[in-house]
């Protein structure tokens, strides 16, 4: 689960299925939950999401292979950005550092940790890896 700092739209990753969902508040009395497709990183399940500080990007691993970006409009609604990272060992595990610069990402499948840099449009250029083990 990954929540914008405004905390108006969480988002919530669910493996099994090529969906993540969203919980908006229109007012204090009306919840409005939505179901987005987030077509790259969902394709076989959402594994995690995360949000960048400034809450305009969302990313998206899909616990096998990918992690997917988005931008997220005013409304809370993804767009991709660019093509997904691919190639990657089972990714399970996301964060964004307070900065909103740089992506980690670790990979259960051969144990590395990534560290991406966020770039202006949302989209994540390779930093360094780093095996960690189990």
């Amino acid at each position: 689960m990954a929540v914008t700092p405004a905390c108006n739209f969480p988002y919530v990753a669910r493996g099994g299925d090529p969906v993540i969902y969203a919980l908006g508040i229109d007012t204090p009395s009306n919840n409005t939950y939505r179901q987005g497709t987030c077509p790259a990183a969902c394709t076989s399940t959402s594994k995690t999401v995360a949000v960048r500080p400034n809450g305009v990007n969302l990313y998206v691993s899909d616990g096998v292979g990918q992690i997917a970006s988005y931008t997220l409009n005013s409304n809370g609604v993804p767009t991709a950005v660019g093509s997904a990272v691919t190639g990657l060992s089972s990714p399970v595990s996301l964060a964004v550092d307070s900065t909103g610069n740089y992506l980690l990402a670790v990979t259960s499948g051969d144990g590395v940790l990534t560290s991406y840099a966020i770039l202006q449009s949302g989209a994540l250029a390779t930093v360094q890896s780093l095996k960690v083990g189990t």
